[in-house]
């Protein structure tokens, strides 16, 4: 049983982490921003709690999405939107983070990294 406070401790991380990153790539003017970011922690601190492997297997889906957003952007515009996707994949790692129970580490990340776009 997963206690209920403690999911929805998690749940407001997850959600704050990618909420934060994904309202830097919306003033970036980029194609994915804020429900993409909170729902791709979302996801990784939800699969966290499944098991590791499930989580595993979702960073792998989340790089297929990551594979096919570069794809589109290469055949649309001829360019490579490299930094977005390593902040969606840093932004997936960062939830599992938060489902294993950790809360400096990738709150302190989120906040360095947003700094770093900006």
């Amino acid at each position: 049983m997963f206690p209920s406070t403690e999911i929805a401790a998690k749940i407001a991380v997850a959600l704050g982490i990618g909420l934060l990153v994904g309202l830097e790539r919306e003033w970036a003017f980029e194609d994915i921003g804020v429900r993409t970011f909170a729902l791709t922690a979302l996801l990784g601190m939800l699969s966290s709690l499944v098991t590791s492997a499930f989580a595993l297997v979702t960073l792998v889906g989340v790089l297929l999405l990551v594979g096919c957003l570069n794809l589109r952007s290469v055949l649309r515009d001829r360019s490579l939107e490299i930094t977005t996707s390593v902040v969606l994949i840093v932004t997936m790692v960062l939830g599992v983070l938060v489902g294993h129970g950790h809360l400096y580490t990738p709150v302190a990340s989120a906040v360095v990294m947003t700094l770093l776009l900006s």
